[in-house]
Formats: structure tokens, C-alpha cells, sequence
């Protein structure tokens, strides 16, 4: 692997030359899904009831698992710690699927 800050070669999880903290493809992926799902949640989880918002959230955390069981595709074409260019593109489509089955069950 090789730095993204100064482009040195790098063996572990940090860059010797700079410091920088190095990650996989795979937990930049990772990483990704983490504030994807975290950034939905808060979009739908606003309510000025604390009760209502506590179960906007729990709402849109099951829209989000549903909807990443079904159209998340890129565990499936994974080797190893190969990541797929459509991995990111399958996490817009889970976004949209949850919004609109968040909308649907929400009553919005």
C-alpha cells in the first residue's frame, strides 16, 4: 500500500515518512457504509417530539438494514480485499430504496 499524503510506500497501518494513518480498500468501504447509513438516520430521525424522534430513528434504521440486504451487491463481487468501483455506487442505491421505504411507513 502506498500513502495518500506523501505517496510513501507503507507497511502497517501507519505511514512512516508522515504519520498518516493508512486504510484498506475495504475499511474505506467500510468506513463509508458507517456514515452513509449514520447521515440517513439523521436526515429522517428529525422530530421536535423526542418519543417521535426516537422512533423516526429506529424506523429508519430498519429501512436502511432492508434495503442494504436487498440492492447492496458489492459484498458479492468482492476478492478479497478487492473493491469494486460499483461498491459506492450500491450505497446511493440502498440510500434512495430506504427513503422511499422510510417515506411509505413513515407516512410522509
Amino acid at each position: 500500500m502506498f500513502c495518500t499524503k506523501c505517496g510513501a510506500s507503507v507497511v502497517g497501518k501507519y505511514c512512516s515518512c508522515c504519520g498518516n494513518r493508512v486504510r484498506s480498500s475495504l475499511e474505506d468501504l467500510r468506513l463509508a457504509e458507517k456514515r452513509a447509513k449514520r447521515e440517513f438516520e439523521n436526515a429522517c430521525g428529525n422530530s421536535e417530539y423526542p418519543r417521535r424522534q426516537l422512533e423516526l430513528l429506529h424506523l429508519a434504521n430498519a429501512c436502511w438494514l432492508a434495503s442494504y440486504q436487498r440492492y447492496n451487491k458489492s459484498a458479492r463481487y468482492m476478492i478479497g480485499d478487492i473493491i469494486p468501483p460499483e461498491a459506492y455506487d450500491s450505497l446511493e442505491t440502498v440510500r434512495i430504496h430506504a427513503q422511499k421505504l422510510f417515506d411509505q411507513l413513515a407516512g410522509f
